[in-house]
């Protein structure tokens, strides 16, 4: 049956057929990999990859609307390819997320969650997931933390 987190990711990667995935690993680059990311509103998922196990370690949104429905450039490409925690850019932040953390690679998972077939805004869908991540492990994921 799966987790609360994992039914309600299935259930949205079929509302909102506008999704996909790619791999980062050591010595990409970031801005390579996600060449196909749209930059539309959206929610995207980086799980961090040991050998054969996965683990959620962010959960987060590219585009915030704005009182008259308009929404800021910074769609799911751009978030994803904008600076992180502490100004750090993002090709030295995922690279060094890899090396201290002992990943074998980085794997986002995102979706369009705004366009001309679906209309929920983005941060909606990230809460949604965020609440979901919570009720099965009593916490956040690791790199949600402080946000």
């Amino acid at each position: 049956m799966g987790t609360k987190f994992e039914r309600l990711l299935g259930h949205y990667f079929v509302k909102f057929p506008n999704n996909d995935c790619f791999e980062f690993y050591d010595g990409n680059y970031i801005s390579v990999c996600s060449k196909e990311v749209p930059n539309e509103p959206g929610v995207y998922i980086i799980y961090g990859c040991r050998k054969e196990k996965r683990e959620v370690i962010y959960i987060g949104k590219g585009g915030t609307i704005y009182t008259d429905g308009i929404f800021t450039e910074q769609g799911l490409k751009k978030r994803i390819n904008n600076t992180r925690k502490h100004d750090e850019d993002a090709q030295t932040y995922y690279t060094k997320l890899i090396a201290d953390s002992g990943y074998d690679k980085l794997v986002f998972r995102w979706f369009v969650t705004f366009d001309s077939k679906a209309k929920t805004i983005p941060a909606y869908a990230e809460a949604r997931l965020l609440q979901a991540f919570f009720d099965d492990n009593d916490k956040l994921p690791e790199e949600n933390a402080g946000f």
